[in-house]
C-alpha cells in the first residue's frame, strides 16, 4: 500500500509540472486539454497438471492516463498485479509505473522524454531489430510481447524530413541506462541457466555479475523508415550491450565473471504485400568486440533473421501467420578451440558461445492460426513455436469469447515438451490449464 500511495503521489507531482510546463511550451494558443483515462482489469487462474495441485491466481489492473494538449502530451501507465499461488496465500500487490513520458509536438520534429518502451521491427510479437528494451521473463515469454518489456529511461526525437503526412521518418533515441532482462529466481518459471549458476554456487564457485550504469554505458540509436512502391523499409544502428550475458568461467579459482558486451547492431526491416501474404522481414549483424573469435569471454559475431508473413486462408475466417527467426553465429571452429586441459586427455571448453551439441547455426518457426465465429464473439486460437535443431517447443490453445465490447473470457491449455536444458524443454512440468477474465473500461 505505501509502495502504491507513493507511486500515486509522485504522478500527480508530475502531472502537475507538465500542465505548467505545457502552457510554457504550447503558448497562448495552446488553451484546450483533454484528460483521458482508460485501463483494464483482468484476473487468471492457472492449474499446472505436472507440479501436484498448485494453482496460480494472477490478478493484474492497468490504468492509462493520456493528456493532451494542442502542442504536447503526456503517457503515463501504472500496472498493479500479484502472483497468490494457493488459495489461502495472503495477497501482496506490486505497483510499477510502468511508462511516463512527455511527447512535444514542433514542425517537422516531435521530442519525447521519459519512461518508454521503442518497438522497432516489422515482427509480429519476435524481432531482432528491437533492442532498446529488456525483456521481463519471470513469466518466460507467455504474455504479450510489449506488456513483457520494460521502459527504459530515454530521450527520443522524431525528424519528419518531407513533412508529418509523409512516411520518411528519422528516429533518434539514446538512453543513459542499460537494464538487464528479467528472470523468475524462485518460481516455477526459473530457468535452466539460474540453476546451472546455483550449481557452480552450490560446488565452491563464486559470481560477479558485472553493472553497467555509468554514462558511457548508455544507448545510442537511429533508425530511418519509409515506403516506396509498396515496400515498407527501415535502416538501424544500435550501440549497446548485448541482452544475453556472456559469461568469464575461471575454474583455477573458481569464479564466474557475467557481462553483458558491447556490440553495435545493423538492421533491415522490409514489409509487403506479396500474392495476398503480408510478408515481414528482419536482418540484422551483430558485431562485437571479438570478431575472429578468439576470446573465450566475449560473444562472437552473429547474424539474425526473421522471415515471414500472414494472410486469410480462404477457409471460414481463418488466418495463418507463420514465421522463421534464424540464427548464426560465426567462427563455429574458433569456439570449438577455446579449451582448457583439466586432467590427462580431458578438455573443458570455456567458450561462453559454446553449445554441447554443437549448434551454432538455430531455427525457430513460430505458427500461430486464429478464426472467429459468431459475428466474431467466439474466436479459437493455436500457437506453436518449435526450435528445429533441440526439438522443444511449446503450443497454447485458447478459446476466447467476448461477452460485451468491454468484457472477455479466455481458457484454454499451455504446453512445453523438449530436453531439460533446452529454452521449453526446462519447463515440461509446467503444462497448465488456465481461465482469463478481462474488463476494458
Amino acid at each position: 500500500m505505501k509502495k502504491i500511495l507513493l507511486t500515486l503521489i509522485f504522478l500527480i507531482a508530475t502531472l502537475s509540472v507538465y500542465a505548467d510546463f505545457a502552457d510554457s511550451f504550447g503558448g497562448s494558443d495552446d488553451t484546450g486539454t483533454k484528460v483521458d483515462f482508460t485501463g483494464s482489469l483482468r484476473y487468471e487462474a492457472r492449474v499446472f497438471s505436472g507440479l501436484g495441485e498448485r494453482i496460480n491466481n494472477i490478478p493484474q489492473a492497468y490504468l492509462n492516463i493520456d493528456v493532451k494538449k494542442k502542442y504536447s502530451e503526456l503517457h503515463a501507465k501504472i500496472k498493479v498485479y500479484d502472483v497468490v499461488e494457493n488459495s489461502n496465500e495472503k495477497m501482496d500487490a506490486k505497483v510499477d509505473l510502468d511508462e511516463l513520458f512527455i511527447r512535444l509536438f514542433y514542425d517537422n520534429f516531435t521530442i519525447e522524454a521519459g519512461k518508454m518502451k521503442v518497438v522497432w521491427g516489422k515482427g509480429d510479437q519476435l524481432h531482432v531489430v528491437d533492442l532498446l528494451n529488456a525483456d521481463d521473463l519471470s513469466d518466460t515469454v507467455i504474455p504479450d510481447y510489449l506488456e513483457r518489456r520494460i521502459a527504459e529511461n530515454m530521450l527520443k526525437v522524431n525528424w519528419f524530413p518531407f513533412g508529418s503526412a509523409s512516411n520518411a521518418k528519422a528516429e533518434f533515441v539514446y538512453a543513459p541506462t542499460f537494464t538487464f532482462n528479467k528472470f523468475d529466481q524462485n518460481g516455477v518459471w526459473k530457468p535452466y541457466a539460474v540453476y546451472n549458476l546455483e550449481k557452480f554456487v552450490n560446488e565452491g564457485f563464486s559470481y560477479n555479475i558485472l553493472k553497467h550504469n555509468k554514462f558511457d554505458d548508455g544507448q545510442f540509436a537511429i533508425r530511418f523508415s519509409n515506403s516506396v512502391n509498396g515496400w515498407d523499409y527501415a535502416f538501424s544502428i544500435y550501440h549497446g550491450r548485448d541482452r544475453m550475458p556472456a559469461y568469464e568461467l575461471d575454474l583455477l579459482n573458481k569464479k564466474i565473471t557475467i557481462d553483458n558486451n558491447r556490440i553495435t547492431v545493423f538492421g533491415l526491416e522490409l514489409g509487403k504485400i506479396i500474392a495476398t501474404v503480408n510478408t515481414r522481414w528482419e536482418f540484422a549483424y551483430y558485431l562485437g568486440k571479438d570478431s575472429d573469435g578468439d576470446d573465450p569471454t566475449i560473444k562472437n559475431d552473429r547474424v539474425m533473421w526473421i522471415v515471414g508473413g500472414d494472410r486469410a486462408t480462404g477457409i471460414h475466417n481463418l488466418n495463418l501467420n507463420v514465421q522463421w527467426l534464424g540464427n548464426y553465429v560465426l567462427n563455429e571452429d574458433k569456439i570449438k578451440e577455446n579449451k582448457i586441459l583439466l586432467a590427462p586427455n580431458f578438455y573443458q571448453n570455456i567458450d561462453t558461445d559454446y553449445d554441447s551439441d554443437g549448434d551454432y547455426f538455430t531455427n525457430m518457426i513460430v505458427v500461430k492460426a486464429d478464426d472467429s465465429f459468431k459475428n466474431d464473439t467466439i474466436k479459437p486460437a493455436i500457437k506453436f513455436i518449435y526450435n528445429i535443431e533441440k526439438k522443444d517447443y511449446m503450443m497454447e490453445n485458447k478459446l476466447e469469447w467476448i461477452a460485451r465490447d468491454d468484457t472477455s473470457i479466455s481458457f484454454g491449455y499451455t504446453m512445453f515438451y523438449g530436453d531439460s536444458d533446452t529454452l521449453f524443454g526446462e519447463f515440461y512440468k509446467n503444462d497448465f490449464i488456465f481461465l482469463k477474465v478481462k474488463y476494458d473500461f
